[in-house]
């Protein structure tokens, strides 16, 4: 469930964001570019969290933003993630329309750069699928813990 909390504030953040980026994109008729650009950042945050490299090492948050100490896991968690999801999807489609390299949006915790709208997209699909498959993961060993002690 800390998995779920933990996207569940980063949707919470971002997609509102993202949101707002996106009709500022429409409005200013930003159209689609023909190749998608990353910043330093985007592209930093992306290989972070690629679960492509999950077996290559295993990486930590920091101590400073250690999930079980300030996420609020809430009873609902799994139906909030299925529609932040959905509006992820939603968001996904409408940003087809526009061109992902001219908005930015301020990163959660440090504002030093600002994530390109498309690397940011990039990042939580890819954020999402590392810690699902983290969840996934845990409920196989944990069903196989339990089935052994039986």
């Amino acid at each position: 469930m800390e998995c779920f909390a933990h996207l569940n504030a980063q949707f919470d953040y971002y997609l509102p964001r993202i949101e707002l980026a996106l009709h500022k994109a429409k409005a200013r008729r930003w159209l689609p570019a023909h190749e998608r650009q990353s910043n330093w950042l985007g592209r930093r945050a992306i290989h972070a969290v690629n679960p492509v490299y999950l077996a290559e090492k295993r990486r930590h948050s920091p101590k400073a933003i250690n999930p079980s100490k300030l996420l609020k896991v809430r009873e609902n968690e799994v139906k909030v993630l299925l529609i932040n999801m959905e509006l992820m999807l939603r968001l996904l489609r409408q940003a087809r329309e526009v061109d992902t390299n001219k908005p930015s949006i301020k990163p959660m915790r440090w504002h030093v750069s600002s994530f390109l709208l498309g690397d940011l997209l990039e990042y939580l699909v890819l954020h999402a699928q590392r810690h699902l498959l983290q969840a996934q993961s845990t409920v196989v060993e944990t069903r196989s813990a339990v089935s052994a002690s039986l």
